[in-house]
Order: C-alpha cells, then structure tokens, then sequence
C-alpha cells in the first residue's frame, strides 16, 4: 500500500442528515463495561470482558487482534447488531442499553455506516441504485437523495458507472461504491470490517485514500477492523483487543 498522506477532502453535502449532538465533545459511541458471553452453563464462554471504549465524533481509528481477541464481537455491538450481555452503550450521548429492536435499528440507520471486506453489493441493482439503498429501505426517495447518490459516486471516481451492475465492475470498483453506500445516510460513523482485504495493493491504496477523505470531508468517524499494520500506522488512532480486553489505545480519554 502506498504510504502518502495527501488527501483532497470529499465535498460536503447541502441536504440535512441525522441530527447530531451540538456539544463536539459527545462522542458517538460510548461503552461502559460491556460484556459478551456465549452458550451457558459448562459451555459458557465470555468473550468480551469488561469493555470501556469511546469513539469520538472525529476519531480515524484502527481496530486490530488476533484471532479469537473478540473484534468481531466488538464490532457487531458497536454496529447495534448484537446486544452485550452486561454493561451500557450509549450513542450519540443516548443510552441505548435497553433499546428494543426497532429503535435499534432505527438508531443504527440514522448513525452508522458499514463497510465490509466483501462488498455485498445487491447483483440486480445498478451502483447509483445500490449507493441509494441504505435510504431507500427506510423512506421513498427524494431527487435530492438522487442528487446526492450521483454526487458520492462522482466523488468516488465512478461517475460514469451509475448504471453498470456489480457484476460489471472490478473489484475496486465494487468497493468504491460500497464506500459511497455506506457515506448515503450521512452516517456519523463508519464501521469498517477489514475494508481493504479483498483487494490488490493498488486498489487497497485507493479504497483507504477514499475513506481518509470521506473522514475529512464529511466530517465522519471511521473504526477500522485490520490486520494490517500498514493500514493502523496510518490512522489517527490504534486500539488493540486481546482476550477480550483493549489492551493498548493511543487515543483513550
């Protein structure tokens, strides 16, 4: 991966997001003592344990652990996919503990954007309709939302492939669009699973060139799941999980 730090900010859109804490020192996730167990009796097993971790409104951060450190899960609770075991989540200054299912995902579609290692474009639909699709599952769409598909998509580097399917494209290609999907709701922060790990060197360089200007442009959070150190040397901030602990964070509060 190249190692130039040059970014030219993604231009911000004029249309409205999801309404955000007016004090900048909220942070957009807030975990206190969270913990995860799996199975039951003998077979019980805790794999997070005793989780505290803020994610400000303008962290870059890494995520990195071995195997088994319990990243995923982390990850998933974070991304109100899974419900901890004990311990609070707040989000955007909100606690979210108790949240039932719809709330949560509500909260996560106004909050949270995702970016996975596989892309899991929708194959039948174009990539300005797949960019569109985190909106458009919640509410019809508007011109302006359209506007701001094709926006994303420009500033991507993919203007001209709005209506190729993601089948017609490379694999960059594919993940420059599910880099716009993820930015369509105006999330204030991004989850990304290993992002550049389906990918060559060149279009790895890219694909994390996009995500630095999208922080800076958007004004966006980023939490960054990786293996590699190449990758973590260039954020703003590491967070390192073992054995279910963060064992090492150069940005904690």
């Amino acid at each position: 991966m190249s190692t130039a730090t040059t970014t030219t900010p993604i231009a911000k859109t004029t249309t409205p997001g999801p309404q955000r804490p007016t004090d900048p020192a909220t942070p957009v996730m807030r975990l206190r003592g969270i913990t995860k167990d799996f199975g039951e009796g003998e077979t019980l097993a805790r794999v997070l344990k005793g989780i505290d971790l803020e994610i400000g409104r303008h962290d870059f951060a890494a995520l990195m652990g071995p195997s088994g450190s319990g990243k995923s899960t982390l990850l998933n609770i974070l991304g109100l996919l899974d419900r901890p075991t004990s311990g609070v989540l707040e989000v955007n200054g909100v606690d979210a503990s108790d949240f039932n299912d719809a709330a949560r995902t509500k909260l996560r579609g106004q909050t949270l954007g995702f970016i996975f290692q596989f892309h899991h474009l929708l194959p039948a639909f174009t990539a300005l309709e797949n960019v569109l699709m985190p909106i458009r599952v919640v509410r019809p769409l508007t011109k302006a939302d359209v506007d701001w598909g094709r926006q994303l998509l420009v500033e991507v580097g993919l203007a001209d492939k709005e209506k190729r399917k993601p089948g017609e494209l490379s694999g960059g290609q594919q993940q420059r669009v599910a880099i716009a999907r993820a930015l369509a709701p105006r999330p204030a922060l991004i989850l990304a699973d290993e992002p550049t790990g389906n990918l060559d060197s060149e279009s790895s360089a890219q694909a994390f060139a996009l995500m630095e200007r999208a922080h800076i442009g958007y004004d966006c959070a980023f939490l960054i799941v990786t293996h590699d150190p190449r990758i973590a040397a260039r954020c703003h901030r590491v967070i390192d999980i073992v054995d279910g602990r963060i064992q090492k964070d150069t940005g904690e509060r």
